[in-house]
């Protein structure tokens, strides 16, 4: 009995470890790395198919999907470079004033964000 119990704690660290490094080296899209590990995880018994999926019911999950979908989307429509070469443009050449462009439009955003809450 505690050989099986030490071999599943071994695959599942082994999944562990083999899922931060293809996290950290994107050798695959973030997305497609998660789906590979969780396959890995059912096939090879470390979690129930029912417990492997049951993630995709939770709401958390359906929205870090989306945020996917909804970044992806922002990305090829190019207007994440248009605002990048607006703020290196209004952000002059110094560092410094990079920094306080970006805390100056961020503040304004959680004021509006803080305002509309009320």
């Amino acid at each position: 009995m505690e050989a099986i119990i030490g071999s599943k704690i071994f695959l599942t660290l082994s999944v562990v470890v083999a899922a931060l490094i293809a996290f950290i080296f994107e050798w695959f899209p973030v997305d497609i790395t998660a789906l590979i590990i969780a396959v890995i995880l059912i096939v090879l018994g470390l979690v129930t198919p029912d417990e492997g999926i049951s993630g995709f019911s939770n709401s958390a999950t359906v929205t870090v999907m989306a945020m996917f979908i909804l970044s992806a989307g922002i990305t090829r429509t190019g207007i994440v470079q248009t605002v990048r070469d607006w703020l290196i443009r209004w952000g002059g050449k110094i560092q410094r004033d990079k920094s306080l462009l970006w805390v100056r439009l961020s503040a304004q955003l959680l004021l509006l964000l803080i305002i509309r809450q009320s």
